[in-house]
């Protein structure tokens, strides 16, 4: 869903009077609805990154990956929005994958293994959200995995109607809970159904 599908979608719930998103408050109000709702729902239903990258021996010492500071135009990164948290890393040796372990976090976010270790290596992460603002551009995606997108413009409502009409609010609130809550346990089934199995074990070099 990109910003300005998101802006219909809260006109479309109230906000008829297109003269009161002009006055640059109000949008800054709207806008701060719409940035709550989202860094809720992104806690709750985290879009996954994926960095991936190969050592091939030819350098020694310890590999350091800053990926706070990993951008889309590097070409060998697979994510668009930034690094939130780590999640876990994997690695390919002769066309099987492997969990990988051996590596250390520090500050959260630098990456650090030692380049002795050779392989192609999959980093998996959750993603952060960049905050809307003024400028922001109506083809902008609003960074939410797409199976909850649907939940930001309930959300977002309820917080701007909060103040001036706490009954509108409360029902858009009120339908955020539900959708959310049939989301949550169509995600909790998903984690308990049985996962590809890796085969073999970690060889090292």
């Amino acid at each position: 869903m990109t910003y300005g599908e998101l802006k219909q979608r809260m006109t479309d719930f109230g906000f008829e009077d297109s003269t009161y998103l002009a006055d640059p408050t109000a949008m800054s109000e709207f806008i701060s609805s719409i940035n709550q709702a989202r860094q809720t729902i992104s806690q709750v239903f985290p879009t996954k990154g994926r960095y991936d990258f190969v050592q091939d021996g030819t350098q020694t010492g310890l590999h350091r990956i800053d990926m706070k500071n990993k951008t889309d135009n590097e070409g060998d990164i697979e994510f668009a929005g930034t690094f939130d948290s780590m999640d876990s890393m994997q690695m390919i040796i002769d066309g099987q994958v492997y969990p990988f372990s051996d590596y250390t976090l520090e500050q959260g976010y630098i990456v650090v293994l030692n380049y002795a270790v050779i392989g192609t290596f999959s980093i998996f992460f959750e993603k952060g959200i960049s905050l809307i603002d003024l400028t922001t551009p109506d083809d902008f995606d609003i960074e939410i995995d797409q199976e909850a997108e649907h939940l930001v413009p309930l959300l977002a409502s309820y917080h701007a109607w909060l103040d001036d009409d706490p009954e509108k609010a409360t029902l858009y609130y009120n339908e955020y809970e539900q959708e959310r809550n049939i989301l949550q346990a169509k995600w909790e089934e998903r984690k308990t159904k049985p996962k590809a199995r890796i085969v073999g074990g970690i060889r090292w070099h």
